[in-house]
């Protein structure tokens, strides 16, 4: 499965580009705190997650599980993302 984004370049008249700024700056802001936001569901879940003997584990444990494997997936995606943007990957 290909799940690379095709990055276009943005073309803007000058009216819009302060407006255009100030979208990217919010977007920056939105992103930083999800960002944040991933990387406590990974800290508040990783003593279950570290589990060794699953078999103890109640329903509820597994929530917590699968809240942190998608926490992680999507900080590993963001960073792929990122790296294709700067054009690493």
């Amino acid at each position: 499965m290909n799940n690379k984004i095709k990055w276009k370049n943005i073309e803007t008249s000058d009216k819009s580009k302060l407006t255009l700024i100030q979208d990217m700056h919010y977007d920056a802001l939105i992103l930083y705190r999800v960002e944040q936001w991933l990387q406590g569901e990974m800290k508040s879940n990783q003593k279950v997650v570290d589990t060794q003997d699953k078999s103890i584990l109640f329903d509820i444990d597994f929530l917590h599980i699968g809240r942190h494997e998608c926490a992680e997936s999507l900080s590993e995606q963001i960073s792929t993302w990122r790296k294709e943007l700067r054009g690493l990957e």
